[in-house]
């Protein structure tokens, strides 16, 4: 199953569109383990 996400988001080109295409993971990762790798500050 493949998950599609069309949007407009600010940081795009004015008339342009963002098209994302992503393959859901089997994996679960815990948010502290973002947080001990230091993708999440703050």
């Amino acid at each position: 199953m493949h998950l599609l996400s069309e949007f407009a988001p600010s940081a795009c080109e004015h008339n342009t569109t963002s098209i994302t295409i992503s393959k859901p993971s089997m994996v679960q990762i815990p948010h502290q383990a973002y947080i001990d790798a230091v993708f999440i500050t703050g």
